[in-house]
């Protein structure tokens, strides 16, 4: 029983291309917040618009006929996290954005009468988690 390293491996580079993320994502944010321009918020939403893309598909693989309408949910949920943030907690972005995200594809899925048991559940827990982040 020898100890796999593949896992340390993914985890190690996982975390050496985080930083630059981290560090760009905090850069723009502040240079957002200092003088706001609609260049700057298009490579705000650029860079994180994976992360709209994974909570969609983590949470709507069933509704692939509704994907537009709930990643642009998504975006608006991302939105509503980026003028939320608050660069000067020490809280990553992504950890913050995603209950955001979430909250709104459910609302998404809830106007669009996919699974309304389902939909209520993950949004009230969506709503939940970043109500105890703000």
């Amino acid at each position: 029983m020898g100890i796999s390293l593949i896992g340390a491996g993914a985890t190690h580079q996982r975390m050496k291309t985080k930083a630059p993320y981290d560090a760009k994502m905090l850069e723009l944010l502040l240079t957002y917040r200092q003088t706001p321009s609609t260049k700057i918020w298009d490579q705000l939403v650029r860079l994180n618009s994976g992360l709209v893309r994974k909570v969609v598909c983590r949470l709507c693989q069933d509704y692939s006929n509704a994907w537009q309408a709930l990643e642009e949910a998504g975006f608006q949920g991302l939105t509503t996290a980026l003028e939320a943030f608050d660069p000067k907690q020490k809280t990553e972005f992504s950890v913050f954005a995603i209950p955001y995200i979430q909250a709104a594809v459910v609302a998404g899925l809830s106007q669009h009468s996919l699974d309304p048991k389902r939909c209520a559940s993950l949004g009230k827990w969506g709503i939940q988690r970043s109500a105890s982040l703000t």
